[in-house]
């Protein structure tokens, strides 16, 4: 029995084509305006959006340069078969930073990863998305905090502050004859 799953390259296409059109509309662009931004004919542009290309990292690339998206999201998001996550990341490059930080982790002590098991991989891979899933609920808990804090938006605190200088009584020690 074969345990690697067999990928069917037209759910790729398929995901990939869902995930440029959305994006593009999100982003408020016309087809033929993404076509010449990214120096192509109009009809080539018809066949990439239509995943016809297949999943080309370049041109994903390009497109997401174009729309200003995370082409790395777009790209897992195709593997996953996941409209979400291209969405999740498009505006703070996710995906790009994981990327990034896996070329980082690879250059400094990629060796170390070989020395590890598949199970503590994937435990720490689990502790690292928990840390940031914690840190999205601390932030929104954050943010929620701030809209609520009337002292931001102009309203007054409950306690004035006292001016010192409104003629309260006068100290005795001010230095004056």
């Amino acid at each position: 029995m074969n345990a690697t799953p067999v990928q069917d390259p037209s759910g790729r296409e398929a995901t990939l084509s869902l995930i440029l059109r959305t994006i593009r509309k999100r982003r408020g662009f016309r087809s033929v305006e993404v076509a010449r931004l990214m120096a192509m004919k109009y009809r080539t542009y018809q066949r990439f959006e239509a995943g016809e290309m297949g999943v080309d990292l370049p041109m994903i690339q390009h497109f997401a340069d174009v729309v200003h998206a995370d082409g790395w999201g777009i790209f897992f998001a195709v593997e996953m078969r996941s409209l979400e996550f291209a969405l999740f990341c498009a505006d703070n490059g996710a995906a790009t930073a994981l990327f990034s930080t896996l070329r980082r982790f690879h250059l400094k002590s990629g060796k170390d990863i070989a020395r590890l098991d598949t199970r503590s991989l994937l435990i720490v891979f689990s502790k690292a998305f928990d840390m940031i899933s914690e840190r999205a609920r601390e932030y929104d808990a954050d943010l929620e905090q701030w809209m609520f804090d009337g002292t931001l938006n102009g309203e007054p605190d409950d306690e004035p502050e006292p001016d010192p200088h409104d003629g309260a009584a006068e100290d005795p020690d001010d230095g004056q004859v």
